[in-house]
């Protein structure tokens, strides 16, 4: 401290006397700064003991600076509480104008299922139908949130909902935070459709929903509809997996087939018909009795010599042929004569021209089943032939139904896949293309020759043939490996816990092949230029394997290159 000019000084600042404090406190506050600046320039020129504390103070007390600040601080965030079920808790909100019109957009908190209904105006009237409509689908919800828009906050809305018995939740006006998911599904709706394109907008808008409801959400790690509805939607991306139903149907039918072989067929009883009735108490156990009605193909009413009514199946009735009744042979249209599953060629043609029935423009007409297959040669069951016309409507399965019930002739492999090449060759030159390796590196594919003989065919299974192919007549294998789709599935089996080969496919497309495969790169440096190969082109198959060798007695084992 020192002295100047009868001032009291600390360093450089003035010591301020109590009684002067508030005057020089009003000088400092001035332009109305904040407390920061304020102190900033009170350390410059004054000092007390309470200098700051009275700052702050001046500052909060201040009505003009109170009145005119920003914003106020942020409080800390407060989720809402995860509902437990679907539809419980939904978000309402109005996004728009987009192109003349309004888009009512309702979330489900529980699986953040979205419904959008465009609508004219953002008014009670317009949304009450469309929450009328949402809620015969979806049932009623618990709770409604909303904003305090007017459609939300009139008299028909606010009844509305007490006669269906629904909380309404408001948010607080100009805090759209509140409600943050109908906010965040109008951002996700308006973003999506932005980017959609083709087709009307009621199109886009259904493709957008579409895509949105199937694909699964960051936070719940599942599809809307998995939890909305309980199920996966089914998409364009659904149909490359194969129809399990196929294969259940082709299954029921070899049952059903081995079972007539094996089973000893007897025609069916009608009314009218002797039989031996299966008597299951005492007495012998088979009784004779007569046929009285028929329910079904598989239940008989008969009645016994002494007056009794039994009700049978018709594996506990047998024929009596001792009886000079014999019923005539009504059962034809149900029966025909047992013969040996594999059918002559008319059997063949019956059954591919029943499965194969086509229009003039060679589509496939999928009609009711005929009820007379007796050029089929085997048992025919009521069952059966509806049997055969759902596994028809499976065209891949077909080739498996023939096998089944008739003979087939078998057909070359090459020589139909051939064919089939030329034809497209000759006829869809559209769709065929040939690469030309030194032309213009933006339009190396140009449409082929149809005359493009000859050319190479390789054809990839199981293994790999290569095939010269010089008219549609001349082909011959010139070449080929037997390391192809088999060796894949096989060294993969090895390698990974695949149990199916489609399993496979999606553990390589996650896998990086780098890892095992040796590339030009990795002999040459990197693009090898004289024989055109690129450094990111696979060199060597599994050149990078490693073989773990060492004794069991050592105390490890050393790491060895393969050389295949």
């Amino acid at each position: 401290m020192s002295v100047q000019e009868n001032c009291i000084l600390l360093g450089s600042r003035v010591v301020i006397p109590s009684t002067l404090q508030p005057q020089v406190l009003r000088l400092l506050h001035e332009g109305h700064p904040g407390i920061s600046k304020m102190k900033a320039v009170a350390r410059s020129h004054v000092w007390w003991s309470t200098l700051d504390e009275d700052i702050t103070n001046t500052v909060r007390g201040c009505r003009v600076c109170q009145e005119n600040q920003r914003t106020a601080r942020p409080v800390a965030m407060t989720p809402w509480p995860y509902p437990e079920k679907p539809w419980s808790r939904i978000h309402i909100d109005f996004a728009g104008p987009l192109k003349n019109r309004y888009l009512l957009i309702v979330t489900d908190a529980f699986s953040k299922w979205i419904e959008v209904v465009p609508v004219t105006t953002p008014s009670a009237d317009a949304t009450i139908p469309c929450l009328r409509t949402m809620f015969a689908a979806h049932g009623l919800p618990d709770v409604i949130v909303s904003d305090n828009g007017p459609a939300f906050v009139s008299a028909s809305f606010r009844e509305f909902l007490q006669r269906n018995g629904i909380k309404h939740v408001l948010t607080p006006p100009y805090h759209p935070a509140s409600n943050g998911a109908a906010e965040r599904a109008v951002q996700t709706i308006k973003a999506k459709l932005k980017k959609a394109v083709g087709g009307s907008f009621d199109c886009q808008l259904a493709r957008v929903l579409l895509n949105y409801r199937s694909t699964p959400h960051e936070t719940t790690g599942c599809s809307p509809a998995e939890l909305m509805m309980g199920r996966k939607l089914k998409t364009a991306l659904t149909l490359l997996r194969p129809d399990m139903r196929s294969t259940v149907l082709t299954r029921q039918l070899k049952q059903k087939v081995a079972h007539e072989q094996h089973a000893h067929r007897t025609p069916l009883v009608q009314p009218g018909d002797s039989v031996y009735a299966r008597n299951f108490r005492d007495g012998p156990p088979w009784f004779p009795a007569m046929v009285t009605a028929t329910s079904g193909d598989h239940i008989a009413d008969v009645t016994l010599p002494d007056g009794r009514s039994w009700r049978r199946h018709q594996e506990h009735l047998r024929h009596d042929f001792s009886a000079t009744e014999v019923s005539p042979p009504a059962a034809a249209k149900h029966q025909v004569g047992t013969r040996d599953v594999s059918a002559d060629d008319q059997q063949t043609s019956a059954m591919q021209s029943h499965l194969n029935a086509g229009s003039e423009d060679g589509s496939v007409q999928h009609e009711a089943p005929p009820r007379d297959n007796s050029a089929l040669g085997v048992p025919v069951d009521p069952e059966l032939p509806n049997l055969c016309y759902q596994l028809a409507k499976n065209s891949n399965f077909v080739h498996n139904l023939l096998t089944l019930l008739c003979s087939v002739d078998m057909e070359d492999e090459l020589e139909c896949l051939i064919s089939g090449c030329n034809f497209l060759l000759k006829n869809i030159t559209d769709e065929v293309f040939e690469y030309q390796r030194h032309g213009n590196p933006e339009y190396k594919f140009n449409n082929a020759d149809p005359s493009v003989f000859p050319y190479l065919l390789v054809n990839i299974g199981s293994g790999v043939s290569i095939m010269k192919v010089e008219s549609d007549d001349k082909y011959e294998r010139i070449g080929g490996s037997a390391t192809g789709g088999g060796t894949f599935w096989g060294l993969g089996s090895l390698m990974t816990k695949a149990k199916s080969f489609d399993e496979l496919l999606e553990l390589a497309e996650q896998g990086d092949h780098r890892t095992v495969d040796m590339l030009v790169k990795d002999i040459y440096g990197g693009n090898y230029e004289a024989v055109g190969l690129t450094s990111d082109l696979i060199a060597c198959s599994f050149g990078k394997t490693v073989r773990h060798t060492g004794s069991s007695g050592g105390t490890g084992g050393k790491e060895e290159e393969d050389s295949t």
